[in-house]
């Protein structure tokens, strides 16, 4: 039995079309796949709300499956984060009364993914229909440092930050489930809900800066 896999990274539920490599032996089933969705930062605010707004979400992705069950993948994901006022609640410097925010920020992510096929767990044979499969491990996010605390208070008491130079990389983890359907052999569509925490691409404006979830 070949097992496809085809995923996309994106923060909650996204279509993505794969072609898939393969060779004759099930423990060498090598994939690729490209995918475009949406992706949204979470975070908390003193108004309650936890979603900031979308911001358009792509991958590639190459893998490949070390047994029917079991897989590797290494999907490169981004371009961009949005951060709303409502969880950049710290004040822009120099601005009065402005809360920092950002919309469509420039990122990229690469995520290592160990993935765990539930159908071919448990049923054996021929190609399955639909495939559903989990997967989880490590992240890594590049981007502008973003902003910095200036030490700085305003006259209303907000915290003061300001854009900072320089690019970073901050690690996280992410995990995720996906639904695929094989339309043929070498050829699956697939939607997947991925999430993530890792340090705020944006910087030290974040309510969430060392952990914020996507």
């Amino acid at each position: 039995m070949k097992i496809k896999a085809i995923a996309l990274s994106v923060a909650m539920v996204a279509g993505i079309f794969s072609a898939n490599a393969q060779e004759c032996k099930k423990t060498n089933d090598v994939f690729i796949g490209i995918g475009g969705g949406i992706n949204s930062v979470i975070t908390n605010s003193t108004d309650g709300k936890a979603f900031n707004s979308v911001s358009p979400a792509a991958q590639i992705q190459v893998g490949r499956y070390i047994t029917p069950v079991w897989a590797l993948r290494g999907v490169v994901a981004g371009p961009f984060q949005t951060l709303d006022e409502h969880n950049g609640s710290f004040q822009e410097y120099g601005v009065k009364s402005t809360l920092y925010n950002c919309k469509n920020k420039l990122y990229g992510e690469l995520d290592l993914d160990a993935m765990l096929n539930l159908t071919a767990a448990f049923k054996h044979g021929e190609t399955p229909a639909v495939d559903l499969y989990l997967f989880t491990g490590p992240s890594v996010n590049f981007s502008s440092v973003g902003t910095k605390f200036t030490g700085l208070v305003s006259t209303d008491k907000v915290l003061e930050v300001k854009e900072a130079d320089g690019v970073v990389a901050r690690f996280g983890a992410t995990a995720g489930i996906g639904l695929g359907v094989n339309i043929t052999p070498a050829f699956a569509l697939a939607v997947e809900g991925r999430a993530g925490i890792n340090p705020s691409i944006f910087g030290d404006a974040s309510l969430n800066r060392k952990a914020e979830g996507n």
